[in-house]
């Protein structure tokens, strides 16, 4: 898989996701396509990408994880629209929540 598109869907995956990510888990989605190597080299590249830019985000490492955050900067402006969503939650009837989720489906009983 040549470089640049494996730094695109590494960076997709890590967006997605929401949480860290195990380098061996990117590994293995990228299996057959990309070696180890690659990965490696793709992940210290959105590193130095994200550490340098004027982007809003980062990508953090701790140990084997990796995962792709808003910087610290921004905690502010990222807090307000946090709060703001969850007031909106806050106010929803439990059973609204509920059937609005994506896990929903898995329970509404067959017509």
């Amino acid at each position: 898989m040549e470089q640049e598109k494996l730094l695109s869907a590494i960076e997709s995956i890590l967006f997605i996701s929401g949480e860290p990510i195990k380098k061996s888990k990117l590994v293995k989605i990228f299996s057959g396509q990309a070696k180890t190597e690659d990965v490696e080299k793709g992940i210290d590249a959105l590193s130095e990408k994200y550490a340098g830019s004027a982007s809003g985000l980062v990508l953090l490492r701790k140990g084997e994880e990796v995962q792709l955050a808003s910087k610290a900067e921004n905690s502010q402006y990222v807090e307000k629209m946090v709060k703001a969503n969850f007031r909106i939650l806050c106010r929803m009837p439990r059973w609204k929540l509920f059937q609005s989720s994506p896990i929903a489906d898995r329970f509404q009983k067959p017509k």
